[in-house]
């Protein structure tokens, strides 16, 4: 399945000067049942700051059940056809089909700053030293309550140090590895690694950034190449999200024990050593049980006082659910992968990030 585009994103009136002083940029986005998302992120394409002879969109579909390829199609956008279904699949696929000298790596549920493109291509020229950029990854102000909650998950996250979606980011740095919604990269710096791992649960993005450290290549993070990213907007997704990931870090984890940051043992290891170890002592003194349910009542507390004054009541409630899916979904996935390891043949992405299905969900998410 390919069409051609005859609406192409970018901007057409963008100044025309010094064209050939300016790389031809591919971005590839893996698409499976992203139809709510799909109008947004297009319109937002188009708004990019960036002329758009110089510029390309493909979306690598696998084999969406929904609305998503066609509406590409009528939105007037590259669709090809993405048979091993996977999101790193269709990152290999779309980078066997694209042209650009520079390649952006990111996903339907993702708006962008009109500048994410030009930014990116300012910082590459400016410091040829880099082989891939990235930055801020922020929740879009119009995402829901729970959404939101996720997003400070993420941030919290963040500032342990256990993961590059950041929602700020005070300088140019650089990196060890790149959020995939948000990864840049010069052709011919993933033309020694591509194509990437397609066996891993999850986290192939890690594995990828990881062959390109190995060979030589150095990444950053940069202020200003910023994005908007829809979190997931439910407890199930959400817990299905953070189950995955603690798979498929470990699966890479596996390859490279570098890629283990000490917060991933800990949250895989010790939260169950710490709760198994409440179990045991409170069946010797039950005051246990009372003390450790104190503890963690006055924690949600604490958390939900801090972040609604920073956010909104309904917001800070929710974080206080998120923070708990993230300490029970992460420990059970990443003991999972360690005592039965989830086969390399299992597709997480067989049943697609389907669609919210609530309308009014649906109508917020295509305001921006």
């Amino acid at each position: 399945m390919d069409s051609t585009t005859t609406n192409p994103p970018g901007n057409s009136s963008a100044p025309s000067a010094g064209l050939q002083e300016l790389p031809f940029v591919s971005i590839v986005i893996p698409t499976r049942n992203e139809e709510v998302f799909m109008a947004s992120c297009i319109k937002s394409l188009r708004e990019l700051d960036y002329p758009a002879e110089r510029l390309e969109v493909i979306f690598a579909d696998g084999r969406s059940t929904d609305r998503t390829a066609a509406i590409a199609k009528e939105m007037g956008c590259r669709v090809i056809d993405n048979t091993g279904l996977k999101c790193s699949a269709g990152r290999n696929i779309g980078f066997a089909a694209s042209r650009g000298d520079i390649i952006a790596f990111t996903d339907a549920d993702c708006t962008f700053e009109r500048e994410w493109i030009k930014n990116a291509v300012r910082h590459f020229q400016q410091h040829p030293e880099f082989a891939g950029i990235s930055g801020p990854t922020r929740v879009p102000p119009n995402q829901d309550h729970f959404g939101q909650a996720v997003g400070v998950v993420y941030e919290l996250a963040g500032m342990a140090g256990s993961t590059v979606h950041l929602d700020g980011v005070a300088t140019l740095f650089e990196a060890d590895d790149l959020p995939g919604c948000n990864a840049i990269y010069r052709r011919s710096a993933l033309e020694t690694v591509m194509p990437m791992i397609t066996e891993l649960y999850s986290a192939e993005d890690v594995a990828l950034n990881a062959d390109l450290k190995r060979r030589g290549y150095r990444l950053a993070l940069a202020p200003d190449v910023t994005l908007w990213h829809f979190k997931r907007s439910s407890p199930k997704r959400f817990w299905k999200q953070m189950y995955s990931y603690a798979i498929g870090r470990l699966q890479v984890g596996k390859r490279d024990r570098s890629l283990m940051k000490s917060t991933h043992w800990a949250m895989g290891f010790g939260v169950p050593l710490v709760v198994l170890l409440t179990i045991v002592l409170g069946c010797i003194k039950p005051w246990i049980f009372g003390f450790a349910a104190a503890g963690a009542l006055l924690m949600a507390i604490a958390m939900f006082v801090v972040y609604s004054m920073k956010k909104s009541l309904k917001t800070a409630a929710w974080v206080v659910v998120a923070m708990g899916i993230l300490v029970c979904a992460w420990p059970l996935g990443f003991l999972r992968e360690w005592f039965w390891p989830v086969p390399s043949s299992y597709d997480p992405w067989q049943k697609g990030r389907v669609a919210m299905g609530a309308q009014a969900s649906a109508d917020s998410l295509t305001q921006r």
